[in-house]
């Protein structure tokens, strides 16, 4: 009796190692851009994401300014082009498009950090915030994600290695990754950020980035894109007071630095430092 016994434990030992390898290997293999399954979701694949959950304009400062060359364009002298003159990045390269961010010290002022309080709402409340998916087996896709029950960390912010609800495939986009660096576009997508009981959502032309993976596991970098003057009082519609008087649109419209197809002045760019943290999204079908 105590020799059958001992051999059940032996066996039961034997089949926990067994099943521990295994998990470490499908961890591995999820790390490597497969796609697995949730049973949270029915069942349903599941694409491996990163989702964006931290967001700040960046300001123009002395004609120096991070960000990219979306026109392929340099503007150099005041009042040549679309709304005077491109910013230099910091290690002197040329044509740095950010026309938002010559004038976010005036909206810092009158706004406060509005795009960062809408992330952090759509946290606590529930709504939605950007996400990238890139599954094994078909072409990333930029899109939003519903934030039910989603967990942060201790600062507050979205914690990372969750499962998100995707409600829509979104937008395909070209995506390089490795282990510590992901690129990603220029495309054309929706911004839809929602919060305060609104959803904004927000048609980006050019949009693209740069991320780097740090010692902690957190995605840093920088997202630029440009998006269309016309469209920022449909687009805030009753939200704001700003778009009823007209003083943003107007700031927006003096700033315009990238030309329509037509050649009109009529979309402004913009740079900004973003947070992002890993986990997995429903994997999106095709449109």
């Amino acid at each position: 009796m105590r020799r059958v016994l001992g051999l059940s434990v032996l066996a039961l030992v034997a089949a926990c190692v067994e099943q521990a390898a295994d998990s470490a290997e499908s961890a591995d293999r999820g790390s490597a851009g497969d796609s697995g399954i949730d049973g949270a979701f029915g069942g349903q694949p599941v694409s491996l994401a990163i989702a964006f959950r931290r967001y700040q304009v960046i300001s123009v400062e002395d004609g120096i300014s991070a960000g990219f060359n979306l026109d392929g364009l340099i503007t150099a002298d005041e009042g040549s082009g679309c709304g005077g003159s491109d910013a230099t990045a910091s290690d002197g390269t040329p044509g740095i498009d950010n026309g938002v961010g010559q004038l976010w010290a005036d909206f810092y002022e009158v706004l406060g950090e509005p795009l960062q309080s809408l992330f952090e709402e759509s946290v606590s409340r529930g709504g939605k915030i950007p996400v990238l998916a890139f599954p094994a087996d078909r072409p990333s896709r930029f899109s939003t994600a519903r934030l039910n029950g989603a967990q942060v960390d201790f600062d507050g912010l979205l914690a990372g290695y969750q499962t998100f609800d995707v409600e829509q495939p979104g937008w395909q986009i070209d995506l390089v990754r490795t282990d510590n660096e992901l690129v990603f576009g220029p495309a054309s997508v929706e911004v839809q950020v929602e919060g305060f009981n609104v959803s904004i959502p927000i048609p980006i032309e050019q949009f693209q980035g740069a991320l780097r993976r740090g010692p902690d596991g957190i995605w840093r970098g920088i997202v630029a894109g440009s998006f269309g003057v016309a469209a920022i009082p449909e687009v805030f519609g009753e939200t704001t007071s700003l778009s009823r008087g007209e003083a943003l649109v107007d700031a927006l419209r003096r700033a315009s630095d990238l030309p329509a197809s037509i050649g009109t002045c009529d979309r402004i760019s913009f740079a900004a430092t973003v947070e992002a943290v890993e986990g997995f999204v429903v994997a999106p079908g095709e449109p």
